[in-house]
């Protein structure tokens, strides 16, 4: 019987039935057998990467829902100040949100306090009993981002 690097060679695949009319099976690969410990760091890495994505989708969510709201808010109160009925100290507003929303206290809000305040979050979700911070960390960036 021709060897099967013959077979190869030939610029193809060539497969012969055997006597029952059937192709052959090829050879089963050698068993690797993953240790134990290994498995149980994998399965919680998915686990956790799992519950990180699932976390950052209701982030997201509930982000636009939020901005919606306020967004709702500010064209509300700013017809009713248009037609008279309120005055709005828009000076005070602004000075009040940005102590509130500026996380690093540089005085701006940027990028650097939207980055700032997403750290913290994925820290503080993290650190909650989390087997794994690292694939938590990855799904949360992922659910936020798609």
């Amino acid at each position: 019987p021709p060897s099967k690097l013959a077979a190869l060679r030939g610029g193809g695949l060539s497969l012969r039935r055997g006597s029952s009319g059937q192709l052959p099976l090829p050879a089963a690969a050698p068993s690797r057998r993953v240790p134990d410990d290994a498995a149980a760091i994998g399965g919680a890495a998915a686990v956790s990467g799992f519950l990180g994505y699932c976390s950052g989708k209701a982030a997201r969510v509930l982000s636009k829902g939020v901005a919606v709201g306020i967004g709702s808010a500010f064209i509300a109160l700013t017809l009713l100040s248009k037609a008279g009925y309120i005055n709005i100290n828009y000076v005070k507003i602004e000075r009040d949100l940005l102590e509130i929303f500026d996380m690093n206290k540089d005085g701006k809000l940027d990028k650097r306090d939207y980055r700032y305040a997403s750290q913290r979050f994925v820290r503080l979700l993290a650190d909650h009993q989390m087997s794994s911070s690292a694939g938590f960390a990855a799904g949360f960036a992922a659910g936020m981002s798609l």
